[in-house]
């Protein structure tokens, strides 16, 4: 069943996740798929695949400060296949922020972001989760690399973002990709053909060897349509200063993102670290 919940993730889901890192998890699971599992399972083939074991940071707690690692592709309900390629489950982060918040030797949260974004389902607790988490301890997000989509959804909710002037920032966008593979069974020699009652229009959309009719995919339109609403909307409430116009999947780089309200300061880490602890009140 593991195997079907990551294939219904990659290949039918919303994602909040740029394009071409995307596209490298399609390709990682097919040469999943083509591989037998016995092969797959051993140490050699899996390296092959996924390249050596991904070793993820964990929770650090310094003078009251707890540094929360948020770095890889966002996944709810993240496996060890997952967390072998480098991916963050969305359970981890809110284990460390609970921990965190219950813990009377910890005043500040500072989340270490170098992520490309991640799955739709899960991101929106997350980011009520740390939203509410500022309303109780100040929260900072440092962006050492790469904040997009859902991991910008995630952070959003912190009182201060901060990053570089090579920190990157945005995508704003929410997608489901859909390949057509109808011509493929059809050079093959395969005709699919799925029987249903007429009532059931969406029905089975999407079936391999299939092709999407107009209403289906005006319907799956429509998800991802809510969905980037949502975004929108949550981002109106927490960073109200961006514009609607940056908000087209669009990134932008330090000076620029801190222009259009997704910065708070385009500094050093070591800036950063200092702001926290002297908003959190906390002395050297």
């Amino acid at each position: 069943m593991r195997l079907e919940h990551l294939m219904r993730e990659v290949y039918s889901k919303p994602w909040l996740i740029t394009a071409d890192v995307h596209h490298r998890i399609q390709e990682l699971m097919k040469l999943k798929l083509e591989m037998p599992r016995k092969d797959f399972q051993a140490r050699d083939r899996v390296v092959e695949v996924c390249g050596e074991k991904v070793t993820l940071a964990s929770m650090t707690i310094e003078d009251g400060v707890a540094c929360i690692p948020f770095g890889g592709v966002l996944v709810k309900g993240a496996g060890d296949y997952e967390k072998w390629s480098g991916a963050l489950a969305h359970e981890d982060v809110t284990t460390d922020i609970n921990e965190a918040l219950d813990n009377p030797k910890v005043s500040a949260l500072m989340f270490d972001v170098d992520s490309p974004g991640g799955t739709c389902a899960g991101s929106f607790e997350l980011a009520e989760l740390i939203s509410e988490a500022q309303q109780k301890k100040p929260c900072m997000a440092w962006v050492e690399g790469l904040c997009f989509s859902a991991a910008f959804l995630s952070m959003s909710g912190c009182g201060m973002i901060y990053g570089s002037r090579t920190s990157e920032l945005g995508a704003i966008e929410c997608y489901l990709p859909f390949c057509d593979v109808s011509a493929r069974y059809k050079e093959a020699g395969y005709s699919m053909d799925i029987i249903k009652p007429d009532q059931s229009t969406h029905a089975a959309a999407g079936y391999p060897g299939t092709s999407l009719t107009e209403e289906q995919r005006e319907y799956m339109k429509s998800q991802v349509t809510d969905l980037l609403e949502m975004y929108v909307k949550h981002l109106e409430e927490v960073r109200p200063n961006i514009p609607k116009e940056a908000m087209d999947g669009r990134t932008f780089f330090g000076e620029r993102a801190f222009e259009v309200g997704m910065l708070d300061a385009v500094t050093t880490k070591q800036q950063a670290i200092s702001d926290l602890r002297s908003f959190a009140g906390i002395k050297n």
